[in-house]
């Protein structure tokens, strides 16, 4: 359980620097003066994302170096338990995905209409939220049929 919240909050990590990274580029004041963050900030969740799925292990013996690929439990196909769980947690994910796109497209249809003086933040706002909203509910779907 430890290994998949730190898989999903890195990649949670990644969207929300690669969002606010793009939203800086569209030339908001208040944003551009801390573009190198974003881009740093971004790398670092790439780099902390690959450590989580690799293990490097010293032998004792040889004092070599050796690469392991850590398998997540979201993608252990051997235990049919783990697999139970991340078709519910998929499923439940998917679901929410669904019922949030059209939610949204109406109030970005309403913004439109009212003419909203930032459209292109909210708008890009909206959509990075899709896929966060997507990770996080598949994290506490897991969790929960996890823990039950």
């Amino acid at each position: 359980m430890k290994s998949l919240t730190i898989s999903i909050s890195t990649r949670i990590f990644t969207l929300l620097m690669l969002g606010f990274y793009i939203l800086s580029i569209n030339d908001f004041q208040t944003l551009s003066g801390i573009r190198p963050f974003f881009i740093g900030g971004f790398f670092i969740a790439l780099l902390l994302d690959s450590r989580q799925q690799h293990i490097y292990k010293k032998n004792h013996l040889t004092g070599r170096l050796t690469y392991q690929e850590r398998v997540l439990p979201e993608f252990n196909s051997n235990d049919e338990r783990e697999s139970e769980l991340t078709g519910k947690a998929a499923k439940n994910a998917f679901s929410i995905i669904i019922l949030l796109m059209p939610i949204i497209l109406v109030l970005l249809g309403f913004m439109m209409i009212f003419n909203s003086p930032h459209l292109f933040m909210y708008t890009y706002l909206s959509f990075i939220a899709i896929p966060i909203i997507g990770l996080l509910t598949y994290f506490f779907s897991y969790r929960f049929h996890y823990l039950n």
